[in-house]
């Protein structure tokens, strides 16, 4: 059994808690655009954090390396969908999704209808999901994460092998994920479409990069409390007045090009982002409450496949308190505008319900701990 790091178990806590609050306030709260300047970058930055070389340095330990992507990140990605896929009538049913447009676009403009599927379209809808092309089905929104992580690791591990192999230095990903950020942000600049999971790969490939080649030897882990909290702050003013075109950031590099900007701004709040929850799992470390963060990092799985589903336990609950019409439990991720106190509900749910699962799961475990 490979020992867990406990500080990065509750790193990883926090990461997925952030991702479940800014899906449960959806529209209810300004904090969700200060949280999307680095949250999914972090979780590849962890990703990177836990790369390790010599898990790669030849051909055999390659192909380990790939099968075992294809069971943790793969397979349930796969298995997810395909499952939300197969239940697609059913939610229609039950009013977890909304087959009319006048009745979608009433209580939620902007969001398409959903539909009934035949069986050979929910076989086609099930292999077009294998192959990675198209959308997932709507519970399945937030599994995205699975399907980039998936194709990073392995350009990741099959760069890294190459570099090994013509003897080449690892820091050359560094540039390899610079590169990929300008391409993605050139092509964002200028509206050009790509293709989901390419796009993913050319945001996202730097934050692995840094997690592995600086993160992981950074001298932050020696950093006392006060000066945590010193790093903390400031990190945290940094993203705040990046958080918008005409930042910090585009106030003093106002002479170069918008794609350039645009990398250095991502790659800062990236850091910067590390930085603040980094030196947060280091405080919370020292607490009993840090026990609650390490659970939620070990669930992150299940809490991410699930917590689209666990929105409609409260979606139904705000319907019936509010008497509102049965549609609205087919609002997704959350119902907007509903304020903090049920966005707190919202968030609350949506990482106990499958925390709760993830430990029946693992029950022996926990009570052998």
């Amino acid at each position: 059994m490979i020992k867990r790091d406990p500080l990065i178990d509750v790193l990883r806590g926090i990461a997925i808690f952030l991702v479940v609050m800014a899906h449960s306030w959806f529209l209810n709260f300004p904090g969700d655009l200060f949280i999307d300047q680095f949250h999914m970058a972090l979780f590849m930055a962890i990703s990177g954090y836990l790369f390790k070389i010599e898990r790669v340095d030849s051909v055999e330990k390659l192909k380990l390396y790939f099968i075992k992507k294809v069971k943790t990140l793969y397979l349930p990605y796969v298995l997810a969908n395909s499952f939300f896929i197969l239940l697609n009538n059913f939610f229609v049913k039950i009013h977890f999704l909304c087959t009319d447009a006048k009745l979608m676009d009433s209580f939620q403009p902007g969001i398409g209808p959903d539909a009934i599927l035949s069986p050979v379209e929910t076989l086609k809808q099930i292999g077009l999901c294998a192959l990675f092309i198209g959308y997932s089905p709507r519970f399945g929104g937030a599994t995205w994460f699975l399907r980039c992580l998936f194709i990073l690791s392995i350009v990741y591990g099959a760069v890294s092998y190459l570099l090994i192999k013509f003897k080449k230095s690892q820091n050359i990903q560094l540039i390899i994920g610079f590169v990929m950020l300008f391409v993605w942000a050139f092509n964002a600049s200028r509206n050009f479409i790509l293709i989901g999971s390419v796009a993913q790969l050319l945001l996202y490939y730097y934050a692995f990069a840094l997690g592995q080649l600086v993160f992981r030897k950074s001298f932050l882990s020696r950093v006392s409390v006060i000066n945590w909290l010193a790093i903390i702050a400031v990190s945290g003013v940094i993203v705040y007045l990046n958080m918008t075109y005409g930042g910090l950031i585009d106030k003093y590099l106002p002479f170069m090009p918008i794609e350039v900007v645009t990398v250095i701004r991502t790659v800062v709040n990236c850091i910067c982002g590390w930085c603040m929850m980094y030196g947060l799992a280091n405080i919370l470390a020292r607490f009993k409450i840090s026990r609650l963060f390490i659970l939620f990092g070990e669930s992150t799985l299940e809490i991410m496949l699930l917590h689209f589903l666990a929105f409609k336990f409260v979606t139904a609950f705000i319907v019936g308190v509010r008497h509102l019409p049965y549609y609205y439990m087919a609002a997704t991720p959350t119902l907007a505008k509903t304020g903090p106190v049920f966005g707190i509900m919202y968030w609350m749910l949506a990482m106990v319900l499958p925390t709760i699962i993830h430990f029946l799961i693992y029950r022996k475990k926990y009570v052998h701990e």
